[in-house]
């Protein structure tokens, strides 16, 4: 749903439904679509919607995060937003011994470098939900990814971009996902990225952080070149 209020002054009423779950593989376990990334696609003329669909139940944890993720576009940012895939898009994994049980949410970052361009080239962080059989524990990291095709579909650049530390002790221990980007304001060759994380699996405890990466890493990741990962930076804040 949405709502318009006055730059600066958020009211929560007369909202509007922009999309409802349709597709089979938006009903699974739950009929349900969130996590909302809304931006103004300059090549297409069109608002697009990257979203969420589904749920999956992670039992070590005891928590249910969403499984799929779809693609939607309007002339308005209010929408109506009518599907431009009909299937789930697929991210490649990129992680070693880890198999991918989901995806919560796809942003691009929120750097004018990572727009989507006339090549169809874009960069974005998606976070996704994995499963480790080597010790039967669920977990969930931020990727950083690229696009070729207009952001149809996306591979990872560096899909440890930050995880969890699998520490005990460690306010992120087992889980990093929901998230947004900023250009740093105190340095305009870094960019912050927001992420929550979570200590444990069952009776934990979130915490939000900070982490800090180069610019030049979204431009690196363009050409699908980035390298490294900003697994254990980063400020915390409870």
């Amino acid at each position: 749903m949405a709502a318009e209020a006055e730059i600066g002054k958020w009211q929560f009423g007369n909202f509007t439904k922009i999309l409802e779950p349709q597709l089979a593989w938006e009903k699974f376990n739950e009929w349900r679509v969130g996590n909302a990334f809304v931006f103004y696609n300059k090549v297409k003329g069109k608002y697009w919607l990257y979203y969420s669909a589904s749920m999956i139940k992670l039992t070590d944890a005891n928590v249910d995060e969403p499984m799929n993720l779809g693609l939607a576009e309007a002339d308005s940012v209010m929408g109506p937003y009518t599907r431009v895939v009909t299937e789930p898009i697929q991210i490649p994994s990129g992680f070693s011994g880890l198999f991918i049980k989901g995806h919560g949410s796809l942003k691009l970052v929120k750097v004018p470098s990572a727009d989507l361009d006339e090549d169809g080239v874009g960069v974005a962080i998606c976070n996704r939900l994995t499963f480790n059989p080597a010790t039967n524990q669920t977990g969930s990291t931020l990727s950083l990814l690229h696009t070729t095709d207009g952001g149809f579909s996306w591979q990872p650049v560096i899909a440890q971009f930050i995880g969890p530390t699998l520490k005990e002790g460690s306010w992120k221990e087992a889980f990093c996902y929901a998230f947004d980007t900023v250009l740093d304001p105190n340095d305009a060759s870094s960019v912050l990225i927001y992420y929550n994380a979570r200590n444990g699996w069952k009776d934990a405890t979130e915490q939000v952080g900070v982490s800090r990466f180069p610019l030049e890493m979204i431009i690196k990741a363009r050409t699908g070149s980035a390298d490294g990962s900003i697994l254990n930076t980063g400020a915390t804040f409870g």
